[in-house]
């Protein structure tokens, strides 16, 4: 909060100094108007957006953008539909326009226009089919149908989603329509198409948590089912080549690269990484993931488990796209690893929990250092404040 206000107060005193004409003016209005949104300050936040909708280029992009969202949230409805038409409008061919179809989609929503939101949503799908709002666009048209309880809808719009957007595009939400297409089919009573649909998502998105649910419902039909969709997803699970295989020609003969290797051998962790970190190696983009994962398995060997989940966090939707079985196994180990195992066995023991739970609350929380501290206060490997922990 003392970083904001000290940036107010510097937007202020710019404000002040800049002749009035001077098109930088435009930018500190901008900027001051998202300061403010950062604070929760949205009424303030909206006059200054309001100002910079007379400025071009980027200011107005952002305050047609930005001030479209911000009257979003305040419920005026109709100057958002203003601000965030006149954006895709004016600034179609900026990454935000498709962020910018959501939110219009969402007002549209909220006045009851429902065709009219879900025309927005699927051409967007067809304009921008692997854009990063593909899965909000997707869930934004199916959800709905499956919060009323609509499920012929369901499976209709999720036929068309699935045609336009095969696939989900972020490694968490893989598999998400088609597992509700076919819940709908079960509900339905159509359950052996449903059936099909849960060992489709099982086989596509073998390791997503809607690959799990598909596989908990097949058990609800039949056990022996489920095990056998489960064994042919394994067998169908196609990793790509092991990256841990042959270290790449550039990283040896890169000194930086060569050094580090030998410092984790001596144990000396840090000066390794340091040495690690400076070796930039020229290398080709298979090259690149190979000496990404050759890393992180070093990382890893010398429990330096913070930064192998750092390097192969950004990996996940790939080598998540296959079954730990045979060398693959070591990848999905390296990424998920069981640090500071005495301690973490000993407590969880202790508490009569599962050690495997606290591994996963620290990956997500801390990603294994424990020296992290976040904005709230919170500490230690499992990002816990002080008074739940006493």
């Amino acid at each position: 909060m003392k970083t904001t206000a000290n940036t107010l107060k510097a937007l202020d005193g710019a404000r002040v100094v800049l002749p009035r004409k001077d098109p930088r003016r435009c930018e500190v209005r901008v900027l001051r108007a998202r300061t403010l949104e950062k604070m929760k300050r949205r009424e303030e936040a909206w006059k200054f957006f309001e100002q910079a909708l007379d400025c071009s280029g980027d200011s107005l992009a952002v305050a047609t953008f930005s001030g479209g969202r911000n009257r979003l949230r305040a419920g005026a409805l109709d100057r958002a539909i203003e601000l965030l038409t006149q954006h895709i409008e004016t600034f179609g061919d900026r990454t935000t326009a498709d962020d910018a179809t959501v939110l219009l989609s969402q007002a549209y929503r909220k006045k009851g226009e429902h065709e009219r939101a879900d025309g927005l949503l699927l051409d967007q799908l067809g304009k921008w089919p692997e854009g990063d709002m593909v899965d909000e666009a997707t869930w934004a048209l199916v959800w709905p149908r499956v919060q009323s309880g609509s499920w012929e809808e369901v499976v209709t719009m999720a036929d068309q989603v699935i045609d336009r957007a095969p696939r989900e595009t972020t490694y968490r939400a893989e598999g998400r329509v088609g597992y509700w297409r076919a819940r709908s089919l079960s509900i339905l009573d159509r359950h052996e198409e449903a059936r099909e649909g849960y060992r489709e998502v099982l086989n596509s998105f073998p390791l997503s948590w809607y690959a799990l649910l598909a596989h908990a419902r097949l058990r609800e039909s039949s056990p022996e089912l489920a095990e056998t969709a489960l064994r042919g997803a394994i067998a169908q699970s196609a990793p790509a080549p092991d990256p841990l295989v042959k270290i790449p020609e550039a990283a040896w003969s890169n000194d930086h690269f060569r050094r580090g290797i030998e410092l984790l051998r001596l144990g000396l962790d840090k000066a390794a990484a340091r040495e690690l970190k400076a070796a930039d190696i020229p290398v080709g983009t298979s090259d690149a993931r190979t000496l990404k994962w050759i890393r992180a398995a070093l990382f890893d060997r010398v429990g330096v488990h913070d930064r192998a989940v750092s390097l192969t966090r950004p990996l996940e939707p790939s080598f998540g796209a296959a079954w730990p079985v045979g060398y693959h196994r070591q990848l999905w180990e390296i990424s998920h690893p069981r640090g500071y195992r005495p301690l973490v066995e000993r407590w969880a023991e202790t508490r009569e929990i599962d050690p495997h739970w606290v591994w996963s609350i620290i990956r997500e929380e801390s990603g294994f250092n424990a020296d992290i501290e976040s904005w709230a206060n919170a500490i230690g490997l499992m990002q816990i404040i002080m008074p739940t922990a006493k």
